[in-house]
């Protein structure tokens, strides 16, 4: 909404497994990675296991077909303009004609084309679940800055439960631990290893990732998994410098929202100020009651114990 800030939202989360895998690359390869989805994206970005992320408008006009939707146009794009296939189009030769760079390179030409393309001053990047990539933006831009948003974890676990795609992550993850694996870790960090993009399409069949994209989990397991995702970020964040990182917690949000979007814009930049934004912006955090309260007792404490070693990492009494 803020009219300096141009808002790519869901990018790296488009690119799923391939995201981080190639270090450098030559503008073919990278118009590959933004135009062609693999069997993990196909899955997961679609209108049937996405409902609010998911943006591109199928329709008997549309241009593309969920077989052949570009990983652009999952969210990124659409979140910009309804003209979306016309910048895709726009973007192509431009893409295509980049000499061999590294992976940031590539990045921050395509980041910063739309920041001027859409006559904004600033870019921010914001996925889903991208505390878990943070090892490697660190690498990819070391002088950036970083915004923690964070949330009890019995809230969040109660949603992934709702949200397939991050469900999904779940069930990968606590497979992935019966092998000693863990794909919120290095070597084997979902996005960046090339193990899972190279087997992908067949582990989706023999795992039938398919099926368990809406087979529900408890939430004492996915209370589980963001408890691990925020115990590793933690420690990821530490080694960012202090004036390179703020965080955000969602209910002090929710209960001051002008302080904290002030609090903020400041941190983001000089000259970001901007009254009718801070207004419009500050309306919009509303309180909800906490679904997990309601569960069963027995249910609640799994779920406590579950969240326990996150929850007193961010401060939360539980």
């Amino acid at each position: 909404m803020h009219p300096d800030i141009l808002s790519i939202s869901e990018f790296f989360m488009s690119l799923a497994t391939r995201a981080f895998v190639k270090k450098t690359m030559d503008g073919e390869q990278f118009w590959k990675l933004l135009s062609v989805a693999h069997a993990g994206e196909k899955l997961v970005f679609n209108p049937e296991a996405l409902v609010d992320e998911f943006l591109y408008p199928y329709g008997p006009d549309s241009q593309f077909t969920r077989d052949n939707l570009p990983p652009l146009l999952f969210v990124v794009l659409p979140h910009l303009t309804d003209d979306h296939d016309a910048v895709f189009a726009e973007l192509e030769p431009l893409i295509r004609a980049r000499p061999k760079a590294s992976l940031g390179e590539q990045f921050a030409y395509l980041f910063d084309w739309l920041r001027v393309r859409f006559d904004k001053k600033m870019w921010v990047e914001r996925s889903g679940a991208s505390l878990t990539f943070l090892p490697v933006l660190k690498d990819l831009y070391p002088d950036a800055k970083y915004i923690h948003v964070y949330r009890d974890g019995r809230d969040v676990a109660m949603s992934m439960v709702n949200h397939s795609p991050t469900r999904l992550y779940a069930h990968a993850w606590r497979m992935a631990g019966r092998f000693g694996i863990n794909p919120l870790k290095r070597p084997f960090l979902m996005g960046e290893t090339p193990m899972i993009s190279w087997f992908e399409a067949p582990m989706i069949k023999l795992l039938g990732l398919g099926k368990k994209l809406h087979k529900p989990l408890p939430p004492n397991i996915t209370g589980a998994f963001w408890s691990d995702m925020i115990k590793i970020g933690l420690d990821n964040l530490a080694e960012i410098p202090a004036d390179r990182q703020m965080s955000i917690r969602y209910e002090d949000l929710v209960e001051n929202p002008t302080l904290e979007l002030t609090r903020m814009i400041d941190f983001m930049g000089p000259g970001l100020n901007n009254e009718a934004w801070l207004a419009e912006a500050a309306a919009l955090p509303r309180y909800k009651d906490p679904a997990w309260k309601q569960m069963s007792q027995a249910d609640q404490d799994a779920l406590n114990k579950a969240c326990a070693p996150g929850l007193e990492l961010l401060g939360y009494e539980f």
